[in-house]
C-alpha cells in the first residue's frame, strides 16, 4: 500500500511504479481540495484499470477533499478516473483503511472504502479527535 505524494509539476512515474510492483492500493496525497494534473490523472485511469484501488486524499491540515474542479487534473478529473475520494479522512487513515479492508478481503474493496468514508462524512467531524481531521472507525 503506497502513498503517494503530488505537487506542482509531478508526473504519474510514482503511480505507474506502484503498479508495476503489485502494490494492492495507492492514497494519493493530493493538493489542495484533491487537485492534480492530467499526467495523474492518466496514471490513476491505469491503475484502477489494473485492478488497484486508488483512494483521494489531501495533504491540508483541515478540510478534504472536494471533487469539483476539473480542467485536466481536477478532484472530478481523478475520480473520474477511477479514483474514490476519501472525505475528510488524512492519508494515513486512508492506507490504514485500505490495507484493514484487502487484509478482510479483496473482494468489493473500492465499494466498502466508499460505505466506510462516507459514514464517517455522515457522522460529522468526532468531538474527541483533533478539530483538523474527521475520525475514521471499521466497524466489523
Amino acid at each position: 500500500m503506497d502513498i503517494v505524494a503530488l505537487y506542482p509539476g509531478v508526473d504519474g512515474a510514482m503511480i505507474d511504479a506502484a503498479r508495476h510492483h503489485g502494490a494492492a492500493g495507492i492514497v494519493l496525497e493530493a493538493m489542495g481540495a484533491g487537485n492534480a494534473n492530467a499526467d495523474v490523472v492518466a496514471a490513476v485511469r491505469r491503475a484502477v484499470d489494473a485492478g488497484i484501488v486508488v483512494a483521494l486524499s489531501t495533504r491540508v491540515p483541515s478540510g478534504g477533499v472536494v471533487t469539483t474542479y476539473g480542467g485536466g487534473g481536477g478532484g472530478a478529473d481523478l475520480v473520474a478516473a477511477g479514483a474514490l475520494s476519501a472525505g475528510e479522512a488524512s492519508p494515513a487513515q486512508s492506507r490504514i483503511l485500505l490495507c484493514a479492508l484487502i487484509a478482510e478481503s479483496a473482494q468489493d474493496v473500492a465499494a466498502r472504502f466508499a460505505a466506510v468514508v462516507a459514514t464517517a462524512s455522515d457522522r460529522g467531524p468526532d468531538p474527541a479527535s483533533a478539530p483538523s481531521r474527521t475520525s475514521v472507525r471499521i466497524q466489523a
